[in-house]
């Protein structure tokens, strides 16, 4: 009886974690050289413990290990304005960016939108300057604590960009951090 309690109790945990269903991350890369992608991620949980987790940028670096360092520009009840440099594998250079992320309510739907924000100066010389990252989350919470988040992005880490990086180490990185965003804002 102790062996089946044990193992009932192993399999729960094991699903506790395992609580988030994510779509395969789509990306394409366009013409102009940027970078498009797409995905959906269906969990149990809270919208007001998601807008918590996605508002304290400064965790962001645990999330993944793409981003090195944030630093907080200026803050509201409804957007925040931060600087990223992100540590990206060889043979890219490390990346800079300074964006804006609102969160809005539409339809009963939370809207977290991110943008380029005007930045004049960076904090690492050497660093290329990201100056085109968007990113829309629309996040629906059902009845039955259900979240669904249909997520779309473009982003442009200006220069060549390898296909395998597009094809393998972008949605991995994204996989990597939308699920430590997930697990965060399920506790």
């Amino acid at each position: 009886m102790k062996l089946i309690i044990i193992l009932f109790a192993i399999i729960t945990f094991h699903g506790y974690l395992q609580e988030f269903k994510m779509a395969p991350v789509k990306t394409s890369q366009n013409e102009d050289g940027s970078i498009s992608y797409s995905t959906q991620i269906n969990f149990s949980g809270d919208t007001s413990n998601l807008r918590k987790v996605v508002r304290d940028v400064m965790k962001y670096p645990e999330f993944t290990d793409a981003v090195e360092k944030v630093e907080v520009i200026s803050k509201s009840e409804t957007s925040i304005t931060y600087y990223m440099l992100y540590n990206l594998p060889w043979p890219l250079d490390a990346r800079q960016s300074a964006s804006t992320s609102k969160i809005s309510y539409t339809n009963g739907k939370m809207i977290l939108f991110t943008q380029p924000a005007n930045k004049t100066s960076f904090a690492d010389e050497d660093a290329i300057t990201m100056n085109n990252f968007y990113e829309k989350w629309i996040i629906s919470q059902a009845t039955n604590g259900e979240i669904s988040i249909d997520v779309e992005g473009k982003m442009d880490l200006e220069g060549s960009i390898p296909s395998w990086m597009v094809n393998s180490f972008i949605p991995s990185e994204l996989k990597k951090s939308y699920g430590e965003i997930i697990n965060r804002s399920k506790k």
